[in-house]
């Protein structure tokens, strides 16, 4: 059975928190604000946010590559929220997609590799072979680790090891700058509430 996005997110995030030795927030978006921002999940580490998209593919090409599949207008949102500041927002690309996979090995952050969005290039929107504008704005990402391929007018980047990165402490992240009032609303009262003492209740509400 092909596994969800969902499902190897939260198990990333998860198993994340076992690699970083400090404490980890994350910061869950709706469905709207996912697709205004373009980024599943975000978290504050050692004071830099940083942000993550996950993909999910069980399409393994006959060269052996996995390919995924890239929203155009999804991939600009995440651009926009670079401003040149590396290593801070990242697509997730976990190289496992059925549950036949993770039965085998259940160590996702091993088996993923992340593409830190500040090193793609402006991408012109996907075309067909006939060079037309592809309907779906999808563009096809091969990947055969340490190596991405994007399509339609093929670039290829380098991929770091989402263990390496995580062991790092995400080491050299300049931290993203977010544009979503109600993102940085969340992180203003999280920062409010741990000023308070061990003893303080209190609870943010997300709508």
């Amino acid at each position: 059975m092909r596994l969800s996005e969902k499902t190897l997110e939260i198990n990333y995030c998860s198993q994340l928190q076992a690699i970083c030795p400090n404490r980890i927030i994350w910061f869950g978006l709706t469905q709207i604000q996912e697709a205004r921002a373009g980024f599943d999940v975000a978290t504050r580490l050692g004071g830099r946010i940083l942000l993550f998209q996950f993909k999910a593919s069980d399409y393994i090409l006959r060269n052996g590559s996995r390919r995924f599949y890239l929203k155009h207008d999804q991939l600009i949102n995440l651009q926009n929220h670079v401003n040149s500041r590396r290593r801070s927002i990242f697509y997730v690309f976990p190289l496992l997609g059925t549950t036949q996979e993770l039965s085998r090995n259940s160590n996702i952050i091993d088996q993923s590799y992340l593409l830190d969005v500040a090193t793609l290039p402006n991408l012109a929107i996907p075309t067909k072979r006939n060079g037309q504008p592809r309907q779906n704005k999808i563009h096809y990402a091969d990947i055969n680790p340490p190596s991405i391929v994007i399509h339609s007018d093929p670039i290829e980047l380098k991929l770091e090891s989402s263990k390496d990165v995580a062991e790092s402490g995400f080491h050299g992240a300049d931290g993203a700058i977010s544009l979503d009032i109600e993102f940085e609303e969340f992180w203003r009262k999280w920062k409010l509430n741990e000023t308070f003492s061990y003893h303080s209740k209190g609870a943010v509400l997300l709508r």
